[in-house]
């Protein structure tokens, strides 16, 4: 064989051999991905997909030859698709790593949670001409937080019912004035016609017993609403402000002085405000119930506010009650652990549950002084979490 025939089969021998290693290597990565119990895929800018893996295929129970070359776009319920082709337009548009959760139609016809996390795949040019896409299963996380929602709704529901009696007098009482200041301005009209001041006066009187009651019924309106998580920049000054003037007729009947030590001014938190106002009102509650055995004379609850280092706004409620034994302050925040006869144990741990959802913490003590003080943090706007127009849908992802 002369030299360049040994050079020939040298250089188609090298080449098999990496031919091979590379053919190995494939099946190598093609069993890795298929092993995967996440759900894998990818697909084109148009959602035609070009690989799915075994756990795919199970997950929406179709045969890998009837998924490759369709649209996973037509296994998202169809109100979230448009939101789903918006977002593939946009990491088409700038290149970005999307990570999106949305719902998905289940082969029983019902439906289910994804979320996925969407990776560009881009030619010479820069341009994307794929994505790949890794996804998991969260239904059962989605349908525990439908439950806690729920929940939470319930329990607000459940302390507005417990306000029944005070919030009937904080209505009936701007209501009953209305009524007598009408009465008196007729009775003015036809005594002396001439006596327009002070019927003004008294129309005034009522415009602003009118707006008092519509206040107390939009409070509650917006209480007992059903509603997302919606975060938005608010102040806790003026939440504080809204809960004292939603209890204070509750404070009257029990004889309890409200006292507010209020730092101005403070940075803005992105809050939930209804969320927030639930944890006051339970806070506030419960410091309501711990003093009714306390002396007429030391019945005070103290609302302050504060800013704290590094960038977290602090709020806390200060009661003259008993305080709470040392053994149960570990298990003050534990769902079902309740001190009153009638409680149902979830008012702090929803509590809990909804201060965390701010990236905010809560928690109790016993004043040297005597009483117990429940305190929670939020962030400070530019801190914590920033206001979401919508959750973020993306097609497979």
């Amino acid at each position: 064989m002369s030299i360049p025939q040994l050079c020939l089969a040298a250089t188609l021998a090298e080449r098999r051999k990496a031919e091979e290693a590379l053919r190995a290597s494939e099946e190598r990565y093609r069993e890795v991905i298929e092993t995967q119990t996440d759900l894998i895929c990818r697909f084109l800018p148009d959602t035609t997909l070009t690989f799915v893996n075994q756990a795919y295929c199970r997950f929406f129970n179709r045969r890998r030859e009837d998924l490759i070359g369709s649209k996973f776009i037509e296994l998202i319920p169809e109100p979230e698709r448009t939101k789903s082709l918006e977002r593939i337009a946009a990491a088409i548009k700038a290149p970005h790593v999307l990570t999106v959760e949305h719902q998905v139609l289940l082969p029983d016809g019902t439906h289910g949670w994804n979320q996925w996390v969407n990776h560009p795949v881009c030619g010479p040019d820069g341009a994307v001409v794929e994505f790949q896409a890794i996804g998991r299963d969260i239904s059962d996380r989605k349908r525990v937080e439908e439950a806690t929602a729920k929940l939470v709704h319930v329990s607000r529901l459940v302390m507005v019912g417990e306000l029944t009696a005070s919030i009937a007098h904080e209505i009936n009482q701007p209501l009953q004035a209305i009524l007598t200041n009408a009465g008196a301005a007729s009775i003015l009209l036809e005594a002396n016609p001439e006596k327009i001041d002070e019927v003004k006066q008294i129309l005034l009187d009522i415009r602003k017993d009118d707006a008092r009651a519509s206040e107390v019924i939009a409070h509650i309106r917006k209480l007992l609403r059903k509603r997302q998580f919606e975060i938005h920049p608010v102040q806790v000054n003026e939440l504080i402000a809204d809960v004292i003037r939603f209890v204070r007729a509750e404070g009257l009947r029990r004889n309890v002085i409200f006292e507010t030590r209020l730092q101005a001014p403070l940075p803005n938190v992105n809050a939930d405000a209804v969320h927030v106002q639930q944890v006051l009102l339970n806070l506030v509650l419960n410091g309501l119930d711990a003093i009714t055995e306390a002396p007429k004379d030391k019945r005070r609850l103290v609302l302050t506010s504060s800013l704290l280092e590094p960038g977290e706004v602090g709020v806390s409620v200060y009661d003259t009650g008993r305080g709470i034994a040392p053994e149960r302050l570990p298990k003050l925040f534990e769902p079902f652990f309740t001190t009153k006869p009638e409680g149902m144990g979830l008012g702090l741990s929803i509590s809990r549950a909804i201060i965390e959802m701010h990236r905010g913490r809560i928690w109790g003590e016993n004043n040297p002084a005597g009483g117990a003080a429940f305190h929670f943090t939020l962030p400070a706007q530019g801190r914590g979490l920033e206001p979401e127009a919508a959750p973020q849908f993306s097609a497979a992802g």
